[in-house]
């Protein structure tokens, strides 16, 4: 577009107002149509006058438009530097001045811009004879290269072109490119003064341009220095920042940014030879810096640092004289919010089981599961629990397809609303792939351990409250007993209150997942599993003892009980126990492999299952608050099964001898806990008569259930019984076949008896057509909500009954009979379930099933009971009382 005035036009005029090159320079262009008038031409910008030209600029073509060819001078050219803030978004102010002093005309124009170069950089290194030339570059016109041009003719062309520069943004109001950044170091010897080096800008279209060097920006051994890398642990809680400087001047003091958060720490700093060969510096030496420290206490908000690119900034002073502020785009930095700990896939059903560690201020929903970069399904819901930002995940799912014996296996993982948080993954090779009971695919029983041993070594402290449950058992099986229903019992109740909550068993890989369903439903509450299966437990002592001697699974300092240190113990041949009773039970290389996993990990209670386990408390460390939950009292038991022997038969009792407990030695291996549960007031009460009272604790079993069963059928003839393998339900079963259930079927022909559990296995007169064995079932609440009542027909027994609290929870009819109700007396008064001896059960029976209106009372009754008396606060409130005391008082 021309500037050529037309006779309608005005005599004065702006032709261009353009920013160039660096920041600040710019030219203004213009005429006017009477040069004799105007004696000057300020430039004014926002308000400050940054210069002033005189008409003296041929404009031949102005001239002959408006009839004076004989002055050709009618235009103006200024070049000079402004603000260095100033922008497009400004305007430039044009003011003819008149040969009397005074303005003539005014006018304005929006100010363009053209080539620039901004944040230049330019310092010469006379130890090393280097040219160090960095800055952004926003050419209008396409860029092929850039070069320096010696004085003596030589050009250098700089090799880091197009570099990611996020400050760009602020630097080109156009924001023509983030990649704007260049910078190189250039031998520099005989070239000549640095100062008339020029930058020569190769256009694609064949054009080229020169910069003349600014000579007031040409610096001499400048200090220079940057964040090289950042380590951010949100699960160890560990941070990492690594970099170097190097100045000719003493360094008195150094700081760290991130993101322009302060982190706070005192950097260890030595020479290094490392950065000297890798910049080929010369002379003063380059100095190496690293600050290792806590993250929540580094840096004010690590949240923060979460998912932005890493920006670090260094600062060096000598003195109170500041050297450098350098700042370092795009730093590698290295993120870890979480980790997956086990990979296991069962082919048996195509169930895979990944759980892990995370550390994040949400809580993720859903994961996807991703297979060599490859996204499978949909994202399934995923179990995570976060306590203060730190937690674990399980997820466990059926999947179509096999896992890859190579490649890699991970998880997307996404929040409430879909938003993707991050990913996580690890090597399918270390996926544990089951084929076959017994065993797990490729490994040994050694090698197994091993694996195991190495997932548990990268297990952090917890940071919180936190408890880990022991039980020398198997929590991941149907049908695995009292005990393990007692234990998840109280280990959501844990959750609930805000615990971290661990389990130590002995669990097997090839068990894990055969009921993924009863497996989900635990991880739900249950933040780690560390399995020590049977067959692996010697090898994982002797592979503690050798991590503990290398610091790689660390015991607290100075901890010597019995005056050696834990992997000692670990090495020691394990006690033969001799005699009946409890020295049967006790498995010397399972409690001295807890005992050292729990001092490991650390956490404030430890609370074992049964008397047996108590010698895991003689190991224990001072700081972990040690609790027996007794379950039942294993002498009381004793004597309970001697009178059934001897009241009913041998065949109620078949082999006594293995039941015999010494009370003495009960409590005597009691003793050493801190703390002791019981599952029932009348234990309890026993207990203090023999124990210091302040360490007994009652905590019954709860009555917990998401949702009540609605009524059940009015029609409905099935009658139920749930029973693990135990002398009690194996006797009551058989005394139904017997003599109650031909009696109800002759009354009620179409009734049937329905018998879950391990008890099946036992059981003696099973082939009625009229009895449904069906052993181990996955979810009971199925055949809960399809019965019309349930039995609890036992003849003897102690502590209290699991399947009949899951019944009134559950807002069924229960018939049981006294003894089988002990603890519950209430519930009897309440209504909420019937008593009768096992004589007359078959009427009490045949009556329930044939009166709907009386069983759905007796449901609402038993419903409302179990709200009130069998809710998590009401019966375990006095266990967290106790820790409460002992914990923080």
């Amino acid at each position: 577009m021309t500037d050529t005035p037309h006779p309608e036009m005005t005599s004065f005029a702006i032709s261009e107002a353009t920013l160039f090159g660096l920041p600040g320079e710019i030219i203004v262009r213009g005429w006017a149509a009477q040069p004799d008038q105007v004696a000057s031409v300020r430039i004014r910008v926002k308000d400050k006058v940054i210069g002033s030209c005189p008409l003296n600029a041929a404009r031949p073509d102005v001239a002959v438009k408006l009839g004076h060819p004989e002055h050709p001078a009618h235009g103006f050219i200024f070049a000079g530097r402004a603000d260095p803030a100033i922008s497009r978004a400004d305007y430039v102010e044009v003011i003819f001045m008149g040969r009397n002093g005074k303005p003539l005309h005014t006018l304005t124009r929006p100010i363009a811009q053209r080539d620039r170069l901004d944040a230049l950089e330019i310092v010469y290194d006379f130890d090393s004879r280097q040219l160090r030339l960095t800055g952004c570059l926003f050419p209008s016109r396409h860029l092929r290269t850039l070069s320096v041009v010696f004085a003596r003719g030589t050009s250098h062309t700089i090799r880091n072109l197009f570099q990611f520069r996020p400050e760009a943004k602020a630097l080109d109001p156009e924001q023509r490119t983030l990649y704007s950044g260049f910078q190189d170091r250039i031998p520099f010897v005989g070239e000549g003064d640095v100062r008339t080096a020029q930058l020569k800008l190769n256009f694609t279209d064949g054009t080229h341009k020169f910069w003349p060097f600014p000579a007031d920006l040409v610096l001499f051994n400048s200090p220079e220095g940057e964040v090289e890398e950042v380590v951010l642990d949100w699960v160890h809680d560990r941070i990492k920042l690594r970099g170097w400087y190097r100045s000719h001047t003493p360094v008195t003091g150094l700081s760290l940014t991130l993101n322009d958060q302060k982190v706070y720490g005192i950097p260890a700093i030595a020479p290094s030879e490392r950065t000297q060969k890798a910049h080929g510096f010369r002379g003063t030496m380059a100095q190496e810096f690293t600050l290792a420290g806590t993250l929540s206490t580094a840096v004010p908000n690590p949240d923060a640092l979460l998912r932005d690119e890493i920006e670090g900034q260094l600062r060096l002073q000598s003195q109170e004289t500041e050297l450098l502020a350098t700042r370092t785009a795009q730093v590698a930095t290295q993120r870890i919010w979480g980790e997956i700990v086990l990979a296991q896939f069962d082919r048996r059903n195509n169930m895979l089981h990944i759980d892990g560690i995370l550390a994040l201020p949400i809580t993720p929903t859903h994961a996807q599961l991703v297979i060599n970069n490859r996204r499978l399904d949909d994202p399934l819901p995923l179990q995570a629990q976060m306590i203060g930002g730190t937690g674990n995940f399980s997820w466990t799912h059926e999947i179509n397809g096999v896992i890859p014996a190579n490649g890699q296996i991970g998880l997307d993982f996404f929040d409430a609303d879909g938003g993707e948080i991050g990913h996580l993954s690890l090597p399918a090779t270390e996926c544990l792939t089951v084929s076959r009971h017994g065993a797990v695919d490729g490994l040994n029983e050694a090698e197994l351990a091993n694996r195991l041993m190495k997932t548990y070594a990268k297990l952090p402290q917890p940071t919180g409250p936190s408890v880990c449950f022991v039980l020398q058992g198997n929590m991941t099986g149907v049908g695995s007993g009292g005990g393990a229903r007692r234990l998840a019992d109280l280990m959501e109740s844990f959750h609930e209150a805000g615990y971290m909550t661990m389990l130590i068993d002995r669990s097997e890989p090839w068990n894990l997942l055969r009921w993924p369903q009863e497996y989900r439903r635990l991880r739900r509450f249950c933040h780690r599993h560390l399995m020590v299966p049977q067959p692996t437990k010697r090898h994982m002592g002797t592979l503690l003892a050798e991590m503990i001697d290398a610091g790689e699974f660390p015991q607290p300092a100075g901890f010597k009980p019995g005056n050696r240190t834990m992997s000692e113990i670990l090495r020691l041949p394990p006690a033969k126990q001799a005699g009946a009773g409890l020295a049967t039970r006790i498995d010397p290389q399972f409690n001295v492999v807890a005992a050292a996993l729990l001092n490991g990990l650390g956490p404030r209670v430890a609370i074992t299952s049964y008397a047996w386990s108590a010698p895991i408390h003689s190991l224990l460390h001072p700081s972990i608050h040690g609790v027996i939950d007794t379950n039942d009292l294993q002498a009381l038991r004793a004597e309970a099964f001697a009178a059934a022997q001897a009241t009913f038969g041998p065949e109620a009792v078949p082999d006594l001898q293995k039941f015999e407990v010494s009370l003495d030695e009960e409590v005597a291996l009691l003793g050493t806990a801190q703390s002791l549960i019981t599952i029932s007031r009348s234990e309890q009460a026993f207990l203090c008569e023999h124990i210091n009272p302040s360490k007994v604790v009652y905590a019954g079993l709860s009555g917990r259930s998401e949702t009540p069963l609605p009524p059940s059928s009015a029609d409905s003839r099935r009658v139920l019984f749930v029973g693990n393998l135990y002398e009690p339900n194996i006797d009551a079963a058989n005394q139904m076949l017997k003599h109650v259930w031909p009696a109800v079927v002759a009354r009620v022909p179409d009734a049937v008896l329905v018998i879950c559990g391990r008890v099946c296995t036992a059981l003696t007169d099973s082939d009625l057509p009229s009895v449904q064995l069906l052993g181990p079932v996955e979810d009971l609440t199925s055949e809960y909500g399809a019965a019309a009542l349930t039995l609890n027909p036992v003849r003897f027994g102690t502590g209290a009954s699991v399947k009949l609290v899951e019944t009134l929870a559950l807002g069924r009819c229960i018939l049981s009979t006294p003894i089988g109700a002990r603890n519950f007396e209430d519930a009897a008064e309440a209504g909420a379930l019937q008593l009768a001896e096992l004589e007359s059960f078959a009427e009490a029976i045949c009556e329930l099933l044939l009166d709907p209106e009386r069983r759905h009372l007796m449901e609402s009754a038993a419903i409302a009971h179990a709200q009130e008396k069998l809710a998590p606060h009401a019966v375990h409130s006095d266990l967290f009382n106790l820790l409460e005391s002992r914990l923080y008082y």
